[in-house]
């Protein structure tokens, strides 16, 4: 039995890698380009974290699941 697609698994896997590549360019646009060490290594401990909590959301709330050919306003309002 698969619980997921090969689509759903490669959409999370672009979302992990999305999420950890926006964190780190807020740091890098909060600290003009020079992140201090003590935030890097806390963003480093953090992005098991910070991974698994947005895409847990992403799959409770079935965002992988619909089409988004046609999106509406319901749809937005269904998030």
């Amino acid at each position: 039995m698969r619980f997921f697609s090969l689509r759903t698994i490669t959409m999370l896997l672009i979302d992990a890698l999305l999420v950890n590549i926006a964190v780190y360019s807020a740091l890098l646009l909060r600290f003009e380009g020079a992140i201090p060490l003590q935030y890097s290594t806390a963003f480093l401990s953090l992005i098991p974290v910070l991974t698994g909590v947005n895409l847990l959301f992403m799959v409770i709330f079935k965002l992988y699941n619909r089409m988004w050919n046609y999106a509406s306003i319901g749809e937005l309002s269904s998030i």
